[in-house]
Order: structure tokens, then sequence, then C-alpha cells
């Protein structure tokens, strides 16, 4: 039953940061027309979640909270296959992807072994002290030497039976990153955190090396959709504005990272949108950006804090419950 997977889902830590943030996007007033664009897909979801689930008992490996996220992961990435958001490529034909090194890494060891490039990941440790500048540009060098049909993409397989599914990307526009780097094309500590927190990246943290990964032509195959609430909705970090309305520019926006930690009124960061993965070799120049530094700016005092919080956050999730079944929240709340 549906019902029943969604308190399953409740169980796990990384389930209650998705009901929370989904309680949120849903019972956020000034995003009405959310309350109808997505409740038909979240309900879609716990359907496939609960067949899963189901198929999973019958083989005893319901008990398993790995085999669990594996079945919830799948399900989420296939509803939100269904959801329609608004196209995005309004204003724009080249694109850029940004990636840390530590995605670098995963993107390269599942798709390609070429040894230079596999040389230089054996140095990027997990506190990547041993990656230095000297590496990143050698990176750099090599991902841009392979050849143009390399089976190299901008995201892992969603479903690694199939090559095909992808998870989604996403993508800012080249117009708005060359303003950000201003001329400077050496890699640097600054250019690295002024990136860094431009598009909001809470996961890139202090002395991680980060890459751009630049459109060389303009796209016209590729179909954008601004983000919703059902994008990176198992991020603890704060989401700021995903839906706002932009006069002329149908993109959605990153949370600044640097006007959240001055408490600006207006956070609005750099644009963004979502989309299918591309060959990176085709399509993109990869340009190492630089390592990046200490900043204040970082989502970390805006984590969805209810997580830490059983009794608040299990109050969230109760009412996200009679938010998407109201006929069942009527039953037990009595008459």
């Amino acid at each position: 039953m549906p019902q029943k997977a969604f308190w399953r889902l409740a169980d796990e830590v990384e389930g209650r940061i998705i009901l929370v943030n989904m309680y949120r996007a849903l019972s956020d007033r000034s995003q009405e027309c959310l309350q109808t664009l997505e409740r038909g897909r979240l309900h879609a979801f716990f359907t496939v979640l609960a067949s899963r689930l189901d198929a999973l008992n019958a083989t005893q490996l319901a008990d398993s909270a790995q085999v669990l996220s594996q079945v919830y992961r799948s399900a989420w990435d296939r509803a939100r296959l269904l959801r329609k958001g608004l196209f995005s490529t309004l204003g724009a034909r080249r694109f850029v992807v940004f990636k840390s090194l530590e995605q670098v890494t995963a993107l390269i060891e599942h798709e390609q072994d070429d040894p230079r490039i596999a040389n230089l990941l054996r140095k990027s440790d997990k506190v990547f002290r041993k990656f230095d500048d000297v590496d990143g540009a050698a990176l750099e060098k090599a991902i841009n030497r392979l050849p143009e049909d390399a089976p190299l993409f901008l995201s892992i397989r969603a479903d690694v039976s199939d090559p095909n599914r992808r998870c989604s990307v996403w993508y800012t526009r080249e117009a708005e990153f060359a303003r950000l780097c201003d001329g400077r094309r050496s890699p640097s500590k600054e250019l690295a955190t002024a990136a860094r927190n431009w598009l909001g990246l809470g996961h890139v943290c202090e002395g991680m090396p980060i890459f751009a990964f630049r459109a060389i032509t303009d796209i016209d195959e590729i179909l954008l959709t601004r983000p919703s609430p059902l994008d990176a909705i198992n991020q603890p970090w704060f989401k700021y504005r995903p839906d706002a309305k932009y006069p002329g520019d149908n993109w959605g926006r990153a949370v600044d990272l640097t006007k959240l930690a001055a408490a600006e009124h207006n956070m609005d960061g750099g644009p963004e949108a979502v989309g299918r993965s591309l060959p990176a070799p085709r399509w993109f120049d990869c340009t190492y950006l630089g390592k990046v530094g200490h900043s204040e700016a970082h989502p970390g005092q805006h984590f969805v804090t209810a997580i830490a919080k059983p009794d608040e956050a299990h109050e969230l999730i109760r009412r996200l419950h009679d938010i998407l079944w109201p006929a069942a929240a009527v039953l037990a709340n009595g008459p």
C-alpha cells in the first residue's frame, strides 16, 4: 500500500529529509500552483515505491536499509521522469555544468578506463590533499583529449543495467558564468570559491577541487526544465525560491551562499535548470577552476533542522501525510 511505503520511508534518515522537504514545498502558500502540479507525482512515487517493497518482501530482503535505500532512489528517479516542468531553454543555448573532483571521479570510474586519467585519480584521496593545481590542469587536459565518442557522460547511470537511463544534470548559463569569471583564466582558490557560492553548491566543501564543463557549441537538442520540488529533494540544505517568477526568463535560481551568509533579503544566485545527461567529449570542454577556499558562506545553518529533532520531524511528516491522503487524515482524526 502507498501509505505503508510512506511510513517505511520515514524510518530512514534520508527518507525523513525527503519527506520534510516535500512537506515544505507543498505547504508553501507562495507556490500554490505546486499544490496540484506535484501532488499527483508524489502519489505516483509512493505507488511505485510500494510495489518495489512488495517485490522485496517476496525475496526476504526488505529488512535491509541499504536495499530499501536503493529501492526508493530508483522509484524517486522514475517519479521525477514523469514530472512536468516549465521549459527553460529560453534565452540560452550554451550551458555549463559544475562538478567536484569527487563527482568527476565517479563519472570516470563508471564510464571509461583511460590510464592517464586513472593515474591522476589515484592521487585524489578522500580529502583531496594530494591533488594540487598541477594535477587539476593535467586532468582537465586528459579529459579534453578524449575522443568525441568516449562514453563519458555528465551524470552516472540511474540504472546500472541500462546505460541510457541516467540521473538528471543541473545546468547553468555560459553568459553569466563568463561574467563571474571576469576575465580570470587561471585556476585559483578565489575563482573556485566564487563559482561554488554563486551556484549554492553546498556539497563542495573547503579544499575540494572543482571543474566546469563548458559547452563548446550551441546546444539545441536538449530540453531543460526549471527545478521543482522533485529535484534535489533528498538534499538537506536550504533551497531558495526554486519556482519564483523572473521576467523574460523561466530558469530557476540557486541560492547564493555569499548572500546567504550576509543575510541579504534577495539571495538569488546563478540560473539553474535540469535536463538529461549529454556525452561530455562531444559537447563540452573541461576547465579546472581550482580548490575551494574557506568561506563563511556555508549552508550548514540552513540544514533541515527538523531532521535532528525527531518530534518536529514526525509532526511535519504527519502533516504531509494529511496533505497527500486527506480522506485517511479525516478517518484518523475523527469527526
